[in-house]
């Protein structure tokens, strides 16, 4: 049984939060596309394994907990510390947390205890090296008909993240957004060149897309059938390489599980 509070999402019965408030929304810089991740969520069903990587305050997880004890889902989150968290996560029985690098995770992640993926939702680092990394070593987690979610993929002209770390402003080094990331690795980076800004949707065989360019810019990604995408990506040294750059501009809680060689599978 679920209800709905006021204007915002739905909540179960061990629910209750509710976005309408502007003080829970406030939270969250995902705007509108908060609601396209609740319905990704209700495509999912039942008996899934959910894993938000980059969780920040936290309402990408508590919008990915959503019925998830009514439907047996869990959801892991997964991020470098969790300082910043602004919700009672912590107490909330279908969901765990672990306190790691995303792609460090991805890599060392056994579908035999912790279950393959039915929903991804990629928010840490926006940077392309960092998502093409998570990508690489989350791939093979992933279930056919499972999503994976991007945010930031449209973010204002002339804007990168780590624009705040000195030495890419003393060298006015521009990293690659992620949708670069994205489009590369799913063949689809025409599509962010001609439409990014405006929205698009794509499908074939294989994958379906839908881009929403508001708040920062948010892709879908329904996996429809699995195939190895990682071939489209043909310099992945020198992209684990950045990847490492990337990470080494973060301070890391001690316990966090970080590895500086993900390279190998």
């Amino acid at each position: 049984m679920t209800v709905t509070i006021g204007k915002g999402i739905r909540a179960g019965n061990y629910g209750g939060w509710n976005f309408a408030e502007e003080e829970n929304f406030k939270l969250s810089n995902l705007g509108t596309n908060i609601y396209q991740l609740t319905r990704v969520v209700d495509k999912c069903g039942e008996n899934n394994v959910f894993v938000d990587l980059g969780v920040d305050y936290g309402v990408s997880s508590l919008t990915m907990t959503y019925d998830a004890i009514e439907r047996n889902n869990i959801v892991y989150g997964v991020d470098i510390g969790f300082n910043r968290l602004g919700f009672d996560l912590h107490e909330y029985e279908n969901y765990r947390r672990i306190k790691g690098d995303s792609s460090s995770v991805g890599k060392a992640w056994d579908t035999k205890e912790y279950g393959t993926v039915k929903l991804l939702f990629i928010d840490s680092i926006h940077v392309a090296a960092q998502v093409a990394t998570e990508l690489y070593h989350w791939w093979d987690h992933m279930e056919e008909d499972s999503y994976i979610v991007f945010h930031d993929t449209n973010w204002p002209a002339g804007k990168h993240d780590l624009m705040w770390v000195p030495e890419v402003q003393q060298k006015g080094i521009l990293w690659d957004r992620p949708e670069v990331a994205v489009g590369r690795f799913f063949g689809i980076t025409e599509l962010f060149e001609k439409h990014g800004t405006v929205g698009f949707s794509y499908e074939d065989e294989f994958i379906s897309v839908l881009h929403r360019p508001e708040s920062f810019g948010l892709t879908t990604v329904h996996i429809k059938k699995k195939k190895n995408f990682k071939e489209n990506i043909d310099d992945w040294d020198q992209v684990f390489q950045d990847r490492n750059t990337v990470l080494g501009y973060f301070q890391a809680d001690p316990d966090a599980f970080v590895q500086q060689d993900i390279t190998q599978d």
